[in-house]
């Protein structure tokens, strides 16, 4: 009989997000406290929260089989932690929440805004914002000047459009040169996994799959990293309308299909796409990724493995905090679209009117709060992969041989310019004024040489340096040995390496270094 391991324990992000991946997920409840179990094969994860003091803001589960208990589900409602649950590639699977506002006004004006007026108004504000956003971070990118005046013409044709269908085909338009300007963007990978990683890896690659035809089933990393982004956002952007009192499924910009949360999508298209894609492209610009973080399925597709899918997971509540004032907008505009019968609409996920009203009994108005932008997976070393301090770019092992070739890259290269400086005349070192000044060296360290040798009759032989001065001079570092004697720190590096044996008057000043 094989002895059982105690799963280890399942961690919470500072943001407070539990992540739970793997096979055979259980939720439940024992003494009033949340379970949550995890794991692949023998390696278990678990974890016990409290009600009060746990800390938990939302949960998700990207495994594949497990089950939920009723009662975790009411701890979890009495608790208000929002739960979801993505499969492998990002797409939303399922989510909690009822209606927190329960408005059928707000519901049957929803329903009947798309292509109207009203509906096309919220439609438009939401693809301005976007096209405004793709066009800071195309700045961002360094976009080619004609990749800006495309998303620039498509902005301002927007006004003109009378249709949903209408502002998707500008929008069609914009996103074409906007993701070309991606798709040559490098990936670093560490050294050690280079000739594993496919050559389509290299870099961001165009936004729509050969698999499909559209950005589904993405076949390289920043692309499935985008995609999965956008899953963990659209689930936050389902529970957000949800709390205020929309469907999630009744769209304003999107064709309504079944069995999709298209609302959702208008807003996460028009609130925060554009901050998903700064993200991911400072995570591209500042980490380089190891083979291990990524498998190439069987159809060519590519998936997002632990444990930086949990990291990606773990951004759900700054995303949920940039949707908020989106989601209220759309409320509140279709509160005020003719005869909605509405009224003044509450904002239950900024607090905006609660706020002001406590504004006008300050002495002094409260600095409003922004979101803070979570933090990109910690570093791994460039050479080997392995996990280091942030900030650092190679481990300690990969660090000493990085340093030496270097030295040995910036010797060739200077030896290259010194060769090409000498064949085109311009070497400074065979100029006259510095051929004089070599002489005048080359005649004073002679007389030097002389005067030495004549206070010294019994000049010590290469048997007497090899055997005490080169052992005392072994640890000692190359730039005191070139400031004791004055000699050139290349110089000075071939003496200790028992390359060169100076004259006997530098001896006493290397060992007295």
């Amino acid at each position: 009989m094989q002895p059982q391991t105690l799963p280890t324990p399942l961690p919470i992000s500072k943001s407070g997000v539990c992540v739970a991946d793997g096979y055979g997920i259980r939720l439940r409840v024992e003494r009033g406290r949340l379970v949550v179990s995890d794991g692949f094969g023998p390696q278990r994860r678990e974890g016990r929260f409290a009600r009060a003091t746990s800390g938990l803001r939302r949960l998700v589960l990207l495994g594949h089989t497990g089950f939920v208990t009723l009662g975790a589900i009411r701890w979890l409602a009495d608790v208000g932690v929002g739960w979801s649950h993505l499969d492998p590639d990002g797409r939303v699977l399922a989510t909690s929440a009822g209606y927190g506002v329960d408005h059928p006004p707000l519901r049957r004006a929803q329903a009947l805004a798309y292509g109207t007026p009203a509906g096309n108004a919220i439609a438009r504000d939401l693809l301005e914002r976007k096209l405004d956003g793709q066009l800071r971070v195309a700045a961002t990118i360094s976009a080619s000047g004609d990749t800006v005046a495309a998303i620039q013409v498509a902005r301002d044709r927007l006004a003109a459009a009378n249709s949903p269908d209408e502002l998707m085909v500008i929008e069609a338009a914009a996103a074409s040169s906007y993701w070309a300007a991606w798709a040559d963007m490098p990936v670093e990978w560490v050294r050690s996994d280079l000739r594993r990683v496919p050559d389509g890896w290299q870099v961001a690659g165009p936004r729509t799959s050969p698999l499909t035809g559209s950005p589904r089933r993405p076949v390289t990393p920043v692309h499935a990293m985008l995609g999965y982004l956008y899953g963990v956002a659209e689930g936050e952007a389902t529970l957000a309308c949800l709390a205020m009192g929309l469907d999630p499924g009744l769209p304003v910009l999107h064709a309504p299909m079944r069995a999709r949360n298209s609302l959702a999508l208008d807003c996460l298209e028009g609130g925060i796409r554009a901050d998903i894609d700064t993200w991911v492209l400072e995570l591209v610009r500042s980490s380089v990724f190891r083979f291990a973080d990524f498998a190439e399925l069987r159809d060519g597709g590519c998936r997002i493995l632990p444990p930086l899918s949990h990291r990606l997971a773990e951004t759900a509540p700054h995303w949920a905090q940039l949707l908020a004032p989106v989601v209220e907008r759309v409320a509140q505009m279709l509160a005020d679209s003719p005869k909605s019968g509405v009224g003044p609409f509450p904002t239950r996920l900024t607090q905006a009117n609660r706020s002001a009203g406590r504004d006008r009994q300050r002495r002094r108005l409260q600095k409003s709060r922004s979101a803070s932008v979570p933090r990109s997976p910690g570093s791994i070393c460039r050479g080997c992969g392995m996990h280091i301090s942030q900030g650092r770019r190679w481990c300690d092992d990969c660090r000493p041989e990085v340093k030496l070739q270097a030295g040995r890259d910036g010797l060739a290269a200077a030896r290259s310019l010194r060769a090409r400086l000498h064949r085109d005349g311009l070497d400074p070192a065979t100029s006259p004024a510095s051929r004089v000044k070599q002489r005048d060296a080359r005649l004073r360290r002679r007389a030097e040489e002389v005067a030495w040798d004549n206070n010294h009759p019994e000049r010590p032989t290469q048997e007497v340096f090899r055997h005490t001065v080169l052992p005392a001079i072994a640890g000692i570092p190359i730039r005191r040995l070139a400031n004791a004697t004055g000699l050139s720190i290349g110089y000075c590096g071939l003496i200790r390496r028992g390359l060169r044996v100076p004259h006997p008057r530098w001896w006493e000043a290397l060992t007295s270094a």
